[in-house]
């Protein structure tokens, strides 16, 4: 079962990422700030991280530029939250080493599409209802 860790301090938005991902199998923590993710971190790797752009403690990006300098956690797969709207925002996160953007407010099924795309999951593999299929 693959692991995400979402890093947002607003409650609605990580939780309804939280429970789409679920429904699909997943495992998701959650921290609410820069300093709390990187504890989360530092306890186990996950296998994908959904960044805020704008944390209480700390700038997404800046947290992320500091992720992708640390040896062990340099290439776990990181999709930012953003509420801007401009092609010069998600070519910052780009530079900073995200794998793309995930404007709010977003479709969970957007959600869950772009996270299984970055994990290599597919419907193919996880039927409605999230249970994978074993053998």
């Amino acid at each position: 079962m693959p692991d995400i860790l979402i890093v947002d301090d607003d409650d609605i938005i990580a939780e309804l990422a939280s429970l789409a991902l679920k429904e699909r199998g997943h495992s998701c923590r959650w921290a609410t700030s820069g300093e709390e993710a990187m504890t989360l971190l530092d306890e186990s790797r996950p296998d994908l991280i959904l960044l805020e752009q704008n944390l209480p403690d700390i700038a997404g990006l800046d947290w992320l530029r500091d992720l992708r300098a640390s040896p062990r956690d340099r290439l776990v797969p990181v999709l930012v939250f953003t509420h801007q709207s401009s092609d010069r925002d998600d070519t910052l996160a780009i530079y900073y080493g995200a794998q793309e953007c995930i404007r709010k407010p977003f479709e969970p099924a957007e959600l869950v599409a772009k996270v299984e795309r970055w994990l290599g999951t597919s419907d193919r593999f996880l039927p409605r209802g999230g249970h994978a299929i074993t053998e």
